[in-house]
């Protein structure tokens, strides 16, 4: 007779296409998840990031592989490409997951046959630059099976970047999945999508070639700290051993804590970088109670070899399970220079011989 609405904290399952969120390469992969704070030639941020795109990414393509969690496979193809005329960097690029195959069941058990699950999504995006300042959008078109259940959705994502290369600092605002399901699972029931607001800063040292990255998530919510009833307490690495429940100004910082993922980038010379990443997030609703070993910590490295790239990333969601990003990388515009022949002139120089040497 008396209904009532609580707002209470953030809880799993509350969104569809979660996977448009994973690491699309290696780097943001070993960044801590996100990386939406860099701008470079590295066109697989610009999937996570529109503002990202310039036209240094030009005629470039990458590709990632990640054996994911419980032999779930998840990767990433993208291309780049820039229009002097128009002023503007182009980019399309197709996100894919697969979760395997399942054993079917009735509801007394009997084998029902095998059935498969897996979702796409295809990503066109656009992105321009005035002076220091950048604006881009990404387009996402949505496909989702799972079992005999399908679903087609789509999403947008809103950014804008400040970079200024003189001071070495880059500051970016992004919103994240804007849009809604063509088709839902169940007829005439639509969920949310997985909305997000972000704000990132980053800055390169001027005397070490190290940049170092902050990047705040999920503040469409503030309150995404979980309270597990069956814990007494919960580990909290940045702010004290352990975080008492009736402790409510640790839970302040804690909470706040979850919305923040730090990372940083060690550049050895133009040929090799290094970079880390803490997921605060990941390790506070992840981590074993009693051995957390290196939960919510991420490493990776990448080389570049004239026209190729190499990279790989590894995150350690708990003290059993990682996964690992392997991202390669090309330069087409590079090697297609490299490999064009020269321009025939008009009159060609004719090779003459040497003269022999006197006696």
């Amino acid at each position: 007779m008396f209904p009532l609405v609580t707002w209470a904290q953030v809880s799993g399952g509350n969104s569809v296409y979660n996977f448009i969120d994973l690491p699309a390469s290696a780097r943001v992969t070993g960044a801590g998840g996100n990386l939406i704070t860099v701008r470079d030639a590295d066109i697989s941020l610009a999937y996570h990031n529109p503002a990202l795109l310039n036209f240094k990414m030009h005629n470039r393509a990458v590709m990632s592989v990640t054996p994911y969690i419980a032999d779930i496979k998840q990767g990433y193809m993208g291309y780049a490409r820039h229009y002097n005329s128009l002023a503007t960097t182009f980019h399309a690029g197709l996100n894919f997951i697969s979760y395997g195959t399942f054993a079917g069941r009735d509801e007394t058990n009997n084998n029902i046959g095998d059935f498969g699950a897996g979702e796409f999504a295809l990503t066109l995006g656009a992105a321009r630059q005035w002076d220091k300042y950048s604006y881009g959008v990404n387009y996402k078109l949505i496909y989702s099976k799972l079992g005999d259940y399908t679903s087609v959705g789509n999403t947008f994502d809103f950014a804008a970047a400040y970079d200024d290369t003189a001071k070495r600092f880059t500051a970016t605002i992004l919103l994240k999945n804007v849009g809604f399901q063509f088709t839902p699972y169940y007829q005439g029931s639509r969920e949310p999508m997985p909305l997000d607001l972000q704000i990132g800063f980053s800055k390169r040292l001027k005397y070490v070639p190290f940049r170092i990255s902050l990047i705040m998530h999920n503040l469409t919510q503030w309150n995404i700290y979980y309270d597990d009833p069956d814990l007494a307490s919960s580990n909290n690495t940045l702010f004290g051993d352990t975080v008492q429940e009736d402790k409510k100004v640790g839970q302040f910082f804690d909470n706040f804590a979850r919305h923040l993922i730090i990372g940083g980038e060690l550049y050895l010379g133009k040929a090799m970088w290094i970079n880390f990443g803490y997921n605060h997030q990941r390790r506070a609703e992840l981590a074993a109670t009693v051995r957390p070993g290196l939960s919510g910590f991420s490493f990776g490295f990448g080389l570049n070899i004239k026209q190729f790239s190499f990279s790989l990333g590894r995150a350690r969601y708990h003290a059993n399970q990682a996964s690992t990003t392997i991202t390669l990388g090309v330069n087409i515009h590079q090697l297609q220079k490299k490999n064009r022949p020269p321009k025939k002139t008009k009159d060609p120089v004719v090779p003459v011989a040497e003269p022999a040497p006197e006696n």
